[in-house]
């Protein structure tokens, strides 16, 4: 084989992105509608990024076998047109994947936060990735006219291309956006946990699990300085083009990946009890802790933004009767208001809620199910 042959690394990272990239997601869907019934908006949307990603690695997989990775001169002339029309619909998939990633993630951060400012600045996020992603997408498709005439390598073609440096400019714009909107994904958890009533350890740990959903602005970053590769048209573009190849799969399939690992932390506690903390702080037992609600009054509780996340952003609780009193603690619980900060423990989907009738010595203890 040609010391210049690039399609081993080619395939080698596409098949390994495509088998990871199922695993996870699959399991994410596992927990999210099995483990605890909480499937939502982020979760369909990883779904749709998955398929068109899926889409962008069968299209790779014929660019590599018609062309991507080797030069001009070792490609068979019958291969040349498959190749370049393989390399172009799996542009056109890189780019939805990469932008359905985006929402996908922002729906997951938009689950845990309450502050109307960090939901303001994820949803003109998503909206920017979508817009510029759309744009690209539709330059791509319709670069030339007709569109067959990209990949139409016979003596009498005719039509005509838009400048490839057209596609350079958006690439490396969708590029800066790409990798500002993982940026902010990436640090909105520390400003989301940084106020909650736990442990230090426990906050970078929730904090570097959530934002670990945004870690495929790394990748984005690596593929930058190959854009200007776009600005070939044949010749040997097929070959100078393979690591935007390369780093577009990695971009994407990290960053599904890294997505969908931070909500597998109830799968995690099941098989791995130990391997990540379940309380915020450990109280001293027997500890009480006062509390009082009013009547018919929704209220927001601070609690574990996993926990959020997990049960499909409810935080809020409705609360039936007027309560004055006090609990007991065990040691898995906090001697704050901020109970219940993971999800897993025996009281997620249940709200205790004591009754005091004045008077009376009757201090029974009810559940009310969450909403």
């Amino acid at each position: 084989m040609d010391a210049d042959d690039l399609r081993p690394q080619v395939m080698g990272v596409m098949i390994a992105f495509w088998v990871l990239t199922w695993v996870i997601v699959g399991l994410r869907v596992y927990v999210r509608a099995v483990m605890i019934k909480s499937f939502g908006r982020d979760d369909v949307a990883m779904i749709v990024a998955l398929l068109l990603f899926t889409g962008y690695l069968s299209c790779q997989a014929a660019a590599v076998t018609h062309g991507i990775g080797r030069h001009r001169k070792d490609i068979p002339h019958e291969d040349l047109h498959i190749g370049f029309a393989a390399w172009m619909f799996a542009e056109v998939f890189y780019t939805a994947s990469a932008s359905i990633l985006k929402v996908a993630v922002g729906l997951f951060l938009e689950r845990i936060t309450q502050n109307k400012m960090h939901i303001l600045i994820i949803r003109i996020m998503m909206a920017a990735t979508m817009l510029i992603g759309t744009i690209y997408l539709l330059v791509a498709l319709f670069q030339c006219t007709p569109i067959s005439f990209y990949w139409d390598f016979s003596e009498n073609a005719k039509g005509h291309c838009i400048s490839p440096m057209v596609l350079v400019v958006i690439s490396y714009i969708a590029s800066v956006l790409n990798g500002a909107a993982d940026f902010f994904f990436g640090i909105l958890p520390i400003f989301i946990v940084k106020d909650l009533n736990m442990r230090r350890n426990t906050k970078i740990v929730v904090a570097a699990i959530l934002g670990f959903a945004a870690i495929g602005s790394l990748s984005t970053l690596v593929r930058l300085p190959y854009v200007k590769q776009l600005g070939t048209y044949k010749g040997e573009f097929l070959y100078t083009s393979t690591y935007i190849a390369l780093w577009s799969t990695v971009e994407v399939g990290i960053g599904i990946s890294a997505a969908s690992l931070a909500t597998l932390r109830p799968l995690v506690q099941k098989f791995f009890p130990k391997l990540l903390p379940d309380a915020p702080s450990s109280g001293p037992a027997n500890s009480n802790l006062k509390w009082s609600t009013k009547l018919g009054r929704r209220t927001h509780r601070k609690g574990d933004p996993l926990d959020s996340a997990e049960n499909g952003g409810r935080n809020q609780h409705t609360v039936v009767t007027t309560v004055t009193g006090a609990r007991p603690l065990s040691n898995n619980h906090d001697n704050s208001s901020e109970e219940n900060i993971f999800p897993g423990e025996s009281d997620r989907d249940m709200m205790p809620l004591k009754t005091w009738d004045h008077g009376i010595n009757d201090d029974s203890l009810k559940l009310v199910k969450n909403y």
